[in-house]
């Protein structure tokens, strides 16, 4: 049974999309569900191209119907027929986790991209303090249907290990947001103001990582 939480495929990534600049010609998103993020790049005007690649057959018909290139299936299974060096900017969000080798494929994603274009990734952080704590106060290692522990996920990281993975695929990582979901915003803003952030590895759930094309 598909546990995959509802809106999950249709949600528009507001938090990468600000890292993107104010233009960009031709973007290629991996795992872009049902296109939403794209379509509203396009609904800005931001962007005159954009492509995407969809594992799930549902919403990868709807992504399809709203893309100028739409491609199906697994990205570890093929390269989308793009001119190396003729991108922009690269999405790669909620995606390489579940990937066997993430590194292999995000090095083949970024040789599509034009020198001095952008990626933008996000991956989970397994640092996390619900993470750490069930595992070193109570030997717990359990997956779950969605999050951190999502029971698909095949690679973890930490801040780290995801700059090594952007700068592993020739690209030079300018920017780093741990992404922090608390209820209340003036939670977070007297949490990160009163720690000076020391402690947003261990709140963030997950990092968004923007690289450059070197």
């Amino acid at each position: 049974m598909d546990q995959t939480p509802s809106g999950y495929y249709d949600n528009v990534r507001h938090d990468a999309i600000a890292l993107l600049p104010e233009r960009v010609e031709r973007v290629l998103e991996i795992g872009c569900g049902s296109g939403a993020t794209l379509a509203e790049l396009k609904r800005r005007g931001s962007c005159q191209w954009a492509g995407g690649v969809e594992l799930a057959e549902g919403p990868g018909r709807v992504a399809a119907g709203r893309l100028d290139r739409f491609w199906a299936g697994s990205i570890e299974a093929f390269t989308p027929d793009v001119a190396p060096g003729s991108l922009d900017a690269l999405l790669c969000l909620d995606v390489l986790e579940h990937l066997v080798d993430p590194w292999e494929t995000l090095a083949r994603l970024a040789a599509l991209l034009k020198q001095g274009a952008v990626a933008v990734i996000s991956v989970p952080n397994v640092r996390n303090h619900r993470v750490l704590g069930k595992l070193l106060l109570r030997g717990r290692w359990d997956y779950e249907a969605s999050g951190i522990m999502d029971r698909t996920h095949l690679r973890f990281f930490t801040r780290d290990s995801a700059r090594q993975l952007v700068d592993g695929a020739d690209l030079r990582v300018d920017r780093v947001e741990p992404l922090i979901h608390l209820k209340r915003w003036k939670t977070r803003w007297m949490l990160r103001t009163l720690t000076c952030g020391a402690l947003d590895d261990f709140n963030a759930e997950q990092f968004l990582i923007r690289g450059l094309k070197r």
